[in-house]
């Protein structure tokens, strides 16, 4: 992407970002990073886990940092009582409302200027129970469209639900305190 990113005030960007890099990229981004997530990557059991929320913390960085104008290691993070980030300090810059969702290989970096926003990726290729988890998680009106959708094309329908509500509860900042089945 551009090194000096513009985002006008009714705008949204989403950055993809492929997470499967080879481990001598992985080690140049992980020097972004900040303490607290370097520990927070250390703790995954799984290397492939780790390396990908090295780049996807990684890239975050320098995705804000071009917005930001600013080194991509200055940039602070705070946490909301759900878990939603924000930064701490965005040197003037207003481009810093963001989102970052990561599944499988691939992560995206979502940004506007005002406003919450919210993204999510869900890899399509893992085995899902999708009635069992629509039944419990989404509204009935939505349990009721989901079956009436045909059986080749469910997998897709409960997906393309799935990443909506998870991405509008991420852009509100309740995450899953915010019960799925009480919108659409």
């Amino acid at each position: 992407g551009p090194e000096r990113p513009f985002l006008g005030p009714q705008e949204a960007h989403v950055w993809r970002v492929r997470l499967d890099l080879d481990p001598d990229r992985v080690g140049e981004l992980k020097t972004h990073l900040s303490q607290d997530e370097l520990g927070r990557a250390a703790r995954f059991r799984f290397d492939d886990y780790g390396s990908h929320f090295i780049v996807a913390r990684g890239c975050l960085r320098i995705i804000l940092g071009r917005y930001m104008k600013s080194d991509p290691t200055e940039i602070e993070f705070s946490y909301s009582a759900q878990g939603k980030p924000h930064v701490l300090s965005n040197n003037g810059c207003d481009a810093t409302h963001f989102n970052l969702s990561h599944s499988g290989d691939i992560a995206l970096v979502a940004l506007r200027k005002v406003g919450g926003i919210g993204v999510d990726v869900e890899y399509t290729k893992r085995g899902v129970r999708d009635m069992k988890i629509a039944e419990r998680f989404f509204s009935e009106a939505e349990v009721r469209a989901l079956k009436e959708v045909a059986d080749d094309m469910k997998k897709e329908a409960f997906l393309n639900c799935w990443t909506r509500k998870e991405a509008y509860i991420k852009a509100i900042g309740e995450g899953l305190s915010c019960p799925l089945d009480q919108f659409e």
